[in-house]
């Protein structure tokens, strides 16, 4: 995971159309990553890697444990902003898979959203099947980059 200021999320979005507003709301309360994710194994190896970003979750200390935001989320809050169908489809295939099948080799990267402002932190319950077999992974202490 690779924090994205701010202001680098807004730019982004703002080169695909979005509205300043809208590109804004992600930047104050996206708290968004660049994910890369890869199954490891050999390419002739049979191991397969599911990922289902609903099944990750987040927590903050005095807090209850969410879901992360995923880009279902963002979309139809996209949609009834009234924002254009080519802005709403590079945001699509800008994010992260929420379902993802990696065999042996395979990978990808996209964005991923917490929902949180600049500066906050989370815990990251990270859960992914091996051939079937759950996997869980807590990465500590995770912050959204600052807004400067």
């Amino acid at each position: 995971m690779v924090q994205r200021l701010p202001d680098q999320t807004r730019a982004f979005f703002l080169a695909r159309g979005f509205d300043k507003e809208s590109a804004d709301i992600l930047g104050k309360k996206g708290c968004v990553f660049q994910s890369i994710m890869k199954n490891t194994a050999e390419k002739s190896a049979t191991s397969l890697i599911d990922i289902d970003l609903k099944l990750w979750r987040m927590s903050q200390p005095n807090s209850s444990t969410t879901g992360i935001r995923l880009s279902s989320d963002w979309l139809k809050l996209w949609q009834h902003r009234g924002l254009g169908k080519s802005s709403q489809i590079a945001f699509k295939w800008s994010f992260f898979p929420t379902v993802q099948h990696f065999q042996g080799g395979d990978y990808n990267w996209g964005m991923t959203s917490y929902g949180l402002p600049p500066g906050a932190s989370f815990d990251l319950t990270v859960v992914w099947k091996e051939n079937g077999q759950p996997h869980t992974e807590i990465l500590p202490g995770i912050e959204c980059a600052q807004d400067r």
